[in-house]
């Protein structure tokens, strides 16, 4: 049972990685193209180099957070060995 929880951890820790790459893409899409249109990343301009940018910094804070639930899972009283 609980490698069932485990599993689900892992898995939902996966989601809220790629949840995070989407919406930093999306935002920074919004940034890139409204806010900063000059802006210049690995070749692209405008919308373009936000969202990439945009996807880095999701990515940071995705891994971060899905680190964090695993972790989490992982250092749950039910699941160390006593000795």
């Amino acid at each position: 049972m609980h490698h069932e929880r485990k599993i689900l951890s892992i898995l939902g820790s996966i989601f809220i990685v790629f949840a995070f790459i989407i919406a930093g893409a999306f935002i920074g899409m919004g940034i890139g193209g409204n806010i900063e249109p000059e802006i210049e990343f690995n070749g692209a301009y405008g919308y373009e180099a936000g969202g990439q940018i945009g996807e880095l910094v999701g990515l940071a804070i995705g891994l971060y957070f899905g680190y964090r639930n695993v972790r989490a899972s992982f250092r749950d009283k039910d699941s160390q060995t006593k000795s």
